[in-house]
């Protein structure tokens, strides 16, 4: 009867410090998101990088062309990330054609 407490203890144990260490990932995670975008804001010159619009800055977001939950890969890559205003990144789903278009201009064709 003692070991399948024990059991149950470790199991527990385990659970919480799984919940503890995705908690403290996903903290993280928003920190570093937190400079990343404002990094790409600063590296973009407060243009959006789908329709040419300049951009105040609290104006514009740090869009993905490849959507983020695709991959952690490419949730801070640079490439993939670019100051986009909320118009085009939120009502436009992200304006892709013209996203895409810019990606090539700005990296060229042979781009990932």
């Amino acid at each position: 009867m003692n070991i399948l407490k024990d059991i149950k203890n470790t199991i527990c144990y385990c659970i919480e410090w799984i919940l503890f260490m995705k908690l403290k990932a996903n903290t993280l995670k928003n920190k570093l998101w937190k400079v990343f975008s404002e990094y790409i804001r600063k590296r973009d010159d407060w243009v959006c990088i789908s329709c040419g619009k300049p951009l105040k800055w609290n104006e514009g977001h740090a869009g993905h062309f490849v959507a983020r939950n695709r991959s952690l890969n490419t949730y801070f890559d640079e490439q993939n990330v670019n100051l986009q205003c909320c118009h085009c990144n939120l009502y436009l789903s992200g304006n892709l054609y013209k996203y895409w278009k810019a990606l090539e201009k700005k990296y060229g064709k042979d781009m990932p």
